[in-house]
């Protein structure tokens, strides 16, 4: 391989100087396996310029509504009296209604009935607890969502790092595939740089128990790992042999993985 050729991934990140860049495009228009090395490494970085979320999973706002919802609430003791209430009940002006009913009858008395008005119960002194509880879990959430967030950019600096080491060296190669279902994938591997990598974008949730499952393909297939992720944009680090091997290839396995493919590839990307 010419140093033209090893040029391709870092004219495909604008890694080139100026002078450098013009000698690799005019080669360019004559070298048909630069152009497609070109055209798979750009698919590749578009791939991978989808971030990785680091907003809270709508899964942590709905377990916090559920246990909000699953909560007893403490109901009113009967025995205990309510000091704002007791306090009120001595202001008849404000609390009772008096119904005279007077009998008129020589030798009785007039008699004043007083009849309370009916009031709803004012859980007054149960509010400053309802208030602390809602502020410790608010408290509690915002904690749980930054250090989640926090790992999830970690996670996601490191990948970028990684990937991005991988795209800029001399001898880095990129291949892209796609799934029925609309997801994405990628194969990014350099000697120099001892690594290989599959990315895979929005690919669709296997269906029941079944996982995806990667493999890497020589004479005959071995197993590279299980995709077990959820995310949106998912990285694995593939094993060494992924280095020398013909091609790495995705199928849709059963929980656990298998100890062969089972079924046909649903993405497949030849190395060599």
């Amino acid at each position: 391989m010419t140093d033209l050729h090893r040029d391709a991934p870092l004219y495909a990140v604008g890694a080139l100087p100026a002078d450098e860049a013009e000698r690799f495009e005019a080669h360019l228009r004559d070298c048909p396996r630069c152009r497609a090395e070109l055209q798979s490494t750009r698919d590749a970085t578009t791939l991978l310029t989808q971030s990785i979320p680091v907003a809270p999973p709508a899964r942590l706002r709905e377990s916090i509504l559920t246990r909000i919802a699953s909560t007893p609430q403490e109901e009113p003791d009967p025995h205990q009296t309510d000091a704002s209430a007791l306090r009120s009940s001595v202001d008849v002006s404000d609390n009772f209604a008096a119904d005279e009913t007077v009998d008129q009858r020589p030798g009785h008395r007039a008699v004043v009935e007083l009849r309370r008005r009916t009031r709803r119960p004012v859980l007054v002194r149960r509010i400053p607890y309802l208030v602390a509880a809602v502020a410790l879990l608010i408290a509690f959430t915002a904690s749980l969502w930054g250090w989640q967030s926090y790992r999830t950019a970690a996670r996601a600096d490191r990948q970028q790092q990684l990937i991005s080491r991988l795209i800029s060296s001399p001898d880095s190669v990129s291949r892209t595939a796609s799934t029925p279902g609309g997801g994405r994938g990628a194969v990014i591997f350099s000697e120099m740089q001892q690594k290989a990598i599959f990315v895979g974008t929005d690919l669709p949730a296997p269906s029941g128990s079944q996982v995806y499952q990667l493999w890497t393909i020589t004479d005959v297939p071995k197993s590279a790992g299980l995709i077990t992720s959820t995310d949106s944009t998912v990285v694995v680090t593939l094993p060494q042999a992924a280095l020398t091997a013909r091609s790495v290839a995705v199928t849709v396995e059963k929980q656990g993985g298998s100890s062969t493919p089972t079924g046909n590839p649903v993405m497949s990307f030849r190395l060599s």
